[in-house]
């Protein structure tokens, strides 16, 4: 039986997926750096956006950790209902961004590599676009762990302590010292490495949903508006100072993006707990990743240039309602297509052999006189 639906979660997710949409469509709004007023402008708008991909794994956490996963077979049952759903996610990806890749290399006149950004060049399309996906099976993975953890208080603070310290403390002291770190591992490697950090914001989503102590809205409204003014002070310091964006202060583990997320998550806990969920939210929320993957494909089919403010309420608008469309008559393809290659893949036969190789035999020596 499924537990009941928590209606600000689908809300959250819905307003998340759409600040990812605004998030790159600003984006190459704010990679030029200028002292104008529409750069400034533009600069705002993007750090608005910044709360979309913790508030998401939040959500997910919130949901996923709470499920009950007391025996081998709830794993198991865990496992084969989202693992093949996000498998399915990344063949989808892989192919949609694969075939604009090739078509543009095409239109181009220069011969195709059907391989690149598959199996080698990984920080080209399509592979590079769709991390998030990555980060999101890990977490899946790592759920019947978590949720082990979250049930005893010192290893849940201990957990957030560490995450905290390593992750976002470190990130911070790191940006603010403009020290960078360049990447030399593989790409699939380094996806499921980062992984190890946003699966923190996974585990908070749980923490914050359970966690009784009411935060009144308008103290919760300032916060947020601190959180912004600062991301914007130093964001644009740092910019105009360097010429460039400074690409990790505007990422997770920025404490004052950390901030700024923890308030839209508790924000929308306090004005949208007790809201009803009709068939269109319930609907819309379900869809949520179909317009994570497509909405950068939409370019292809819809220009929207101009400045920040276009981008942001026109452009944004037009291509997550194109995505949403999109994702109607794909979902219940590719959950066939997600277990098909499951089954290629004969992870369910590993899980039950394991359970009847050593569950079998245990309960067999138990009974065994």
């Amino acid at each position: 039986m499924n537990a009941p639906r928590i209606a600000y979660l689908d809300y959250l997710k819905i307003v998340s997926v759409f600040a990812v949409v605004a998030l790159h469509a600003t984006g190459s709004n704010v990679a030029v750096v200028s002292n104008s007023s529409s750069w400034f402008l533009a600069n705002f708008y993007n750090l608005l956006t910044r709360f979309a991909i913790p508030c998401f794994l939040m959500c997910s956490g919130a949901v996923q950790l709470g499920k009950s996963f007391s025996s081998l077979s709830d794993v198991k049952h865990f496992y084969l209902k989202y693992i093949p759903r996000y498998i399915g996610y990344i063949v989808l990806c892989l192919a949609v961004y694969k075939y604009f890749d090739i078509k543009s290399v095409l239109n181009t006149g220069q011969e195709v590599n059907y391989l690149r950004g598959l199996l080698y060049d990984l920080y080209s399309a399509p592979i590079n676009l769709f991390w998030y996906l990555f980060l999101l099976l890990v977490c899946i993975i790592v759920s019947p762990i978590l949720s082990l953890i979250v049930k005893e208080k010192w290893c849940t603070y201990l957990f957030l302590f560490i995450w905290f310290m390593a992750g976002i403390v470190s990130g911070t002291i790191k940006q603010l010292l403009n020290i960078n770190q360049s990447v030399t591992i593989n790409f699939y490697v380094y996806n499921l490495l980062i992984a190890n950090f946003f699966v923190g914001y996974y585990f908070l989503g749980y923490v914050l949903n359970n966690q009784t102590i009411k935060f009144k809205t308008r103290t919760l409204l300032y916060a947020t508006f601190g959180s912004i003014l600062i991301l914007n002070i130093i964001t644009s310091y740092a910019a105009q100072k360097s010429g460039t964006p400074q690409e990790g202060m505007y990422l997770g583990g920025n404490i004052f993006i950390m901030a700024y997320s923890i308030c839209v998550f508790l924000l929308f806990k306090n004005i949208f707990f007790n809201f009803r969920l009709n068939t269109f939210i319930k609907l819309l929320s379900s869809r949520t990743v179909y317009i994570y993957i497509f909405h950068l494909a939409i370019p292809y089919f819809y220009t929207g240039g101009g400045d920040a403010s276009r981008r942001a309420f026109i452009v944004s608008p037009v291509v997550f309602i194109i995505c949403f469309a999109i994702s109607l008559p794909l979902h219940p393809i590719l959950v066939v297509v997600g277990r098909f290659i499951w089954k290629i893949l004969s992870v369910n036969a590993l899980i039950s052999f394991i359970e009847k190789k050593f569950i079998m035999s245990a309960n067999h020596k138990i009974i065994k006189p």
